[in-house]
């Protein structure tokens, strides 16, 4: 009887292959066995159970005894108690695999029905989780070949990829943030690839949370184009809900969704909220260690891996620019500390960009520094505008850390009532090593001063002119085409064109700092003494306005940045500077008149703001020389009070409408009840008025 444990124990086991039973087995064995029931039969494997029969594998793999059966073909007979041969017992066949009830529970799943036994008895519904696919995963090929586990499968043709997101596959309002987030603000914050976003969005692998950042930044453009109107405020507060959750476990969507919500909380003028995010965007990027990226030169082994690493190189170079700017206008140090940068600025090359090209086309590039102007303009690198906006970032940071300095250096020259840290081992501030002047009449007595202006305008000047390519572009694209040399001709002009005026509100507010109010601590503009011209008293007159003024800018705006926005006592070479600047973008948007305004980022309220504010006092100016019959308004020569009236004056109408005009993309309404509470439009109406009697 041992041979019948041995059948038993092997169809316990789910053996699928009992023909090997029959090696070693005595001949009676298949007699034996053609011996049971028919109704001990299990059922034929073509039908839908999960029970195997066995005894038909054994009887027709088994060779036939040559004598002990009798004849080729045995006749099956019902086995009796008084059988002189043994009876092979019936047995409950165990399923191939156990359904999650008995799973769970550690115990047998048998059973010959669609249910097994013990859900039947049960009343449970029995049900089997899908079986994942084992056996090796397959090998890599050559770079270029394959694209991450979270991104989707290459295999689709682009003419279907776009097919399905126009379809029902994808939401409208995800549609909606895809399109017109990459279309207005993928130049401004280039931190998607964008073939490889709209695959991921098909396959279901982004993260919700960026989806709606996405929305909200694009919501007044999406509001503008479709109709379907999208709250902004409420798409922002549903954004910053959510990024609480996720805060333990920053995965890159969730570090890119905090990037757009800072960036666009700075557009609508939400200015705790812009820097609090900025802030949190700077120390996730930090601790997630993206700032020592390139500490270790690593040979990537597939585009997958170098594209990962440039994604991060791009989020956190975005998020450094942002850092700079805030702490420029709120007077703070940055959060990112240069001395710890271990980072290379992104590399890829022109096909990053384009929707129709395969993924994994562009190979492992670096950045290259020195291609002619000639060269980016053919190629449509659209990747040199961004870096060079890091560049600008950069320096702002050097012109923050110098007007420290300074404040640090003044300080410890007027050596009364200095700072004294009581803390045993804090030291009190300390300005960096630079050259100082013996004596201190203005900021260009710093040769560093100098320097850094010259800087700035360098920077402004070595950018691709916007103007050489105005044959290039069209202003309208369908998303298919996105990423394409005409589309990218099409981004590059608009980021050259903003870029220019960036320059605008840095150089300004550099400047801005030299007068004697920066100089003497606590010391207003409009209570100083001894006033270099008479038009500075203008500002004492204006007293109650200006306090008002103050109010409304401090929201926005530090102290230094605000008092340096309403003085008069502006040393007159930095004034020159600051008022040429003017002049020179407006020159610089009539050439570029084509632009449509809602291309624009949002530094450009910023430069229309500074400006403004410029030709307000410029216009004051005037007004109080031609008043006096003081005809010297400058050092320059031939610089008429009447002309420089009216040229201000249609400066400033020009400027103020195209303001008005931003509020469609922007939220200038802070902007605007400000410059009307600076009498903006009086301003001009008054300087008009004058300017026709002096005709």
């Amino acid at each position: 009887m041992s041979w019948f444990l041995r059948i038993d124990s092997l169809l316990n086991a789910g053996c699928e292959k009992p023909s090997t039973l029959s090696r070693g087995l005595e001949p009676q064995l298949a007699c034996q066995v053609s011996d049971l029931a028919p109704n001990q039969v299990s059922p034929a494997r073509d039908q839908p159970n999960h029970t195997h029969d066995y005894s038909r594998d054994l009887s027709q793999t088994t060779p036939a005894p040559s004598s002990s059966c009798g004849s080729e073909s045995p006749q099956i007979t019902k086995p009796t108690e008084h059988s002189n041969h043994s009876f092979v017992r019936w047995h409950r066949h165990r399923r191939l695999r156990a359904c999650q009830s008995c799973h769970n529970k550690k115990i047998k799943c048998i059973g010959d029905g669609a249910k097994c036994n013990n859900c039947n008895r049960a009343r449970l519904q029995c049900a089997w989780t899908p079986m994942k696919k084992r056996g090796p995963k397959p090998k890599l090929k050559a770079p270029g070949g394959n694209i991450a586990a979270t991104q989707p499968s290459t295999d689709t043709s682009f003419d279907e990829l776009m097919r399905r997101f126009y379809s029902d596959e994808v939401p409208q309002d995800t549609r909606d943030a895809i399109v017109y987030y990459l279309d207005y603000f993928y130049g401004i914050c280039p931190i998607f690839h964008p073939a490889t976003l709209v695959r991921r969005v098909l396959d279901g692998k982004v993260e919700q949370i960026l989806i709606d950042a996405m929305r909200a930044s694009a919501a007044r453009i999406i509001t503008k184009h479709t109709g379907r109107s999208v709250d902004v405020d409420k798409a922002i507060e549903v954004v910053q809900q959510k990024l609480m959750l996720d805060l333990e476990a920053p995965s890159l969507d969730y570090v890119r969704a905090v990037v757009l919500l800072a960036s666009l909380n700075g557009g609508e003028c939400r200015f705790m909220s812009y820097n609090s995010l900025s802030c949190l965007a700077a120390s996730l990027v930090i601790r997630l260690g993206w700032h020592t990226i390139d500490l270790v030169i690593k040979s990537e082994t597939s585009w997958d891996d170098w594209a990962a690493a440039e994604l991060k190189r791009r989020t956190f170079w975005v998020v450094y620019e942002i850092d700079s700017y805030q702490s420029l206008l709120g007077d703070r140090p940055m959060t990112i500390s240069e001395s710890r940068l271990h980072i290379s600025p992104p590399g890829a090359d022109c096909s990053w960009d384009d929707m129709a090209a395969q993924q994994g086309c562009c190979g492992f590039s670096q950045y290259q520094a020195n291609l002619p102007k000639s060269e980016i303009v053919r190629t449509g690198y659209t990747l040199h505008s961004f870096v060079e906006t890091c560049n600008l970032a950069a320096l702002i940071s050097r012109i923050n850390t110098f007007l420290w300095d300074v404040r640090v250096d003044l300080s410890g020259r007027s050596g009364a009532n200095m700072y004294a840290p009581s803390l045993k081992y804090l030291e009190p501030p300390q300005a960096a090593l630079m050259q100082k002047p013996e004596q201190l009449k203005n900021l260009f007595d710093y040769p560093r001063f100098a320097e850094l202006s010259r800087m700035l305008v360098g920077w402004r000047d070595d950018l691709v002119p916007a103007d050489d390519m105005k044959g290039l572009w069209k202003s309208e694209h369908h998303f298919s085409t996105f990423g394409s040399l005409e589309h990218r001709h099409f981004i590059m002009r608009i980021r050259y064109f903003c870029l220019y005026t960036y320059s605008v509100p840095v150089l300004h507010i550099l400047h801005f700092a030299n007068r004697p109010s920066f100089f003497a601590k606590g010391a207003s503009y409009s209570s100083a003494a001894d006033l270099p011209n008479p038009a500075l008293a203008l500002a004492a007159a204006d007293s109650i306005e200006n306090s008002v003024i103050r109010e409304m800018l401090s929201a926005a705006f530090s102290d230094l940045l605000n008092d340096g926005l309403l003085a008069y006592d502006i040393v007159e070479e930095s004034w020159d500077i600051c008022l040429e600047a003017v002049h020179d973008v407006i020159a610089f948007m009539d050439r570029n008149s084509d632009i449509p305004l809602d291309r624009c980022d949002q530094v450009m309220p910023l430069c229309l703001f500074t400006s403004i504010t410029v030709l307000i006092r410029q216009i004051r100016r005037c007004r109080s020389a031609i008043e006096t019959k003081n005809m010297g308004l400058s050092k320059k020569p031939a610089l008429n009070p009447h002309d420089e009236l009216t040229k201000n004056v249609l400066a400033l109408r020009r400027l103020w409408a195209m303001l008005k005009d931003l509020d469609l993309i922007w939220r200038i309404d802070g902007m605007e009840l400000l410059l009307r509470t600076m009498q903006v439009e009086e301003v001009a109406n008054i300087a008009d008025f004058l300017s026709n009697m002096s005709l």
